[in-house]
């Protein structure tokens, strides 16, 4: 799982770049199987796989919504170990 963000990127990202990342961030926090606990580390994997270069908004939340469910579910929701599709595609 990725979790080594370049602080430099904060300063370079344009509004319309930390829309798009607060926005997915949102999404994937208001789902019922997200673990509350983990903000911290599911806001940093959004923005690693951003610096990455996964730009485009929908592969973008797919991923990350795939690798939230793989690792930041709540126990007892089912979802957590049912999906391993971002550690493929980001590394």
């Amino acid at each position: 799982m990725l979790y080594a963000v370049n602080a430099d990127l904060f300063r370079t990202l344009h509004s319309d770049e930390l829309r798009l990342i607060h926005k997915i961030y949102i999404e994937i926090c208001r789902q019922p199987w997200f673990n509350e606990a983990e903000k911290q580390k599911l806001a940093t994997y959004i923005v690693a796989v951003y610096q990455r270069g996964m730009v485009d908004h929908t592969k973008l939340k797919q991923i990350c919504t795939a690798a939230a469910r793989e690792n930041f579910a709540r126990r007892g929701t089912g979802d957590r170990g049912m999906v391993n599709a971002a550690s493929s595609l980001c590394g």
